[in-house]
């Protein structure tokens, strides 16, 4: 089967947000998977002022433009047309779309056109959301076109997939039907599994993020609004001569705010910013924290809890999140509906040491064993298969 991976986001280290990550993961896996098994892969993304396709392996990058939904980027018209080529030359069998901006707009177009069928995953529902501080004629404009598309290829879209239930819900509660399946994830099985990171590389990081002699706790999928006041009820718990240090994976496009926040609560003895981490660096800081916490409302499903949990790394999710749906109660971490049965469980893990805690790296990690590119694919395999004619 030929398929093509439509995405405005393509590299995770190169993604500005969390969700970017996220998302630019979820396609390169499933492209990584699919390949395995033995089908071919486009994955087709824009970049902006392209004068010509690039072609990196499965990658074709296209000319795009900067924008304000929430990837910042889509295909330019030249980059829809440079797109359409290579779509050409590929013929393919099935387009899934990753994107709810223009770029997955003239997918649906390009596919409709050819009777070619279409899978439609939504990630996130920022591109329908309001900002609530525009106030130029033009900013609201490209708002309301922002949202109108998003709404289109929503209302247009007969075959939707998502990857949580939160997000199942959401769109259910909005008129918006999906698949009958959540459509199946998968991590980097090859980067993150218990013993992944040298003693070394964690040695390193925790020099260089001023972790010795503190229990980490890791916080992940801070891309919401929820981690401001997380942070408030994290400096009410905890004090300066408590052994914990909170650790956020922060997008870059947060880290002033979050630097101000932090400082304004008088918390830079408590808290760090993990900031840009390779692979290697993410699975040291997995390694080295006694949990990771998810304050997330959202409905997104962060595969960095995923990776943790491979690690052998406790889940403490907050209920109702995209996430929570990672977490097996008890197997692998537990759902948290308060901060302070939160911080309960925090205290719990850090006293779990020794063989204790070789027992329950075992126990976790073993949660996320099948996560891998090739049952990643199979699964989704299926679901291709059917929806062609």
């Amino acid at each position: 089967m030929k398929i093509a991976l439509i995405s405005d986001i393509y590299s995770p280290t190169e993604a500005e947000t969390c969700t970017g990550r996220d998302i630019a993961s979820h396609v390169l896996i499933l492209a990584e998977g699919l390949a395995r098994i033995g089908h071919k892969v486009l994955i087709g993304a824009p970049e902006p002022s392209l004068a010509k396709p690039v072609v990196e392996g499965r990658l074709v990058k296209c000319s795009g433009k900067h924008t304000e939904n929430w990837a910042g980027i889509q295909l330019s018209k030249v980059g829809e047309k440079q797109l359409e080529e290579k779509l050409n030359a590929f013929q393919p069998d099935l387009l899934h779309i990753h994107t709810l901006s223009a770029t997955g707009s003239f997918a649906v177009q390009y596919a409709t056109e050819r009777h070619i069928p279409v899978l439609l995953t939504v990630h996130t529902l920022e591109d329908l959301e309001k900002s609530g501080h525009l106030f130029s004629p033009m900013a609201l404009w490209q708002e309301h076109l922002r949202i109108q598309t998003a709404q289109h290829l929503l209302s247009e879209s007969r075959n939707i997939a998502v990857l949580s239930e939160a997000m199942a819900q959401s769109l259910y509660q909005d008129g918006i039907r999906i698949i009958g399946q959540r459509f199946p994830v998968a991590i980097d099985t090859e980067a993150f599994y218990p013993g992944a990171s040298e003693s070394f590389q964690r040695r390193t990081l925790a020099d260089s993020l001023t972790l010795n002699g503190k229990t980490v706790v890791l916080c992940g999928g801070c891309d919401d609004d929820s981690i401001y006041p997380f942070l408030e009820e994290w400096g009410r718990a905890f004090s300066d001569s408590d052994p914990f240090r909170l650790l956020l994976l922060n997008s870059e496009a947060q880290t002033g705010e979050l630097y101000s926040l932090i400082h304004s609560l008088r918390l830079s003895e408590r808290v760090s910013l993990a900031g840009t981490l390779s692979r290697e660096e993410l699975a040291a800081c997995y390694e080295l924290s006694c949990c990771y916490v998810s304050c997330s409302h959202s409905e997104i499903l962060h595969l960095s809890a995923a990776e943790a949990a491979a690690c052998g790394t406790p889940l403490l999710i907050r209920a109702g999140s995209g996430t929570a749906s990672l977490v097996e109660n008890k197997h692998n971490g537990f759902i948290w509906s308060s901060e302070s049965e939160l911080f309960g469980f925090i205290r719990k893990f850090a006293r779990v040491t020794g063989p204790g805690r070789d027992a329950l790296v075992k126990m976790v990690s073993g949660t996320m064993r099948t996560l891998t590119p090739q049952n990643q694919a199979r699964a989704a395999e299926s679901l291709y298969l059917s929806l062609l004619p």
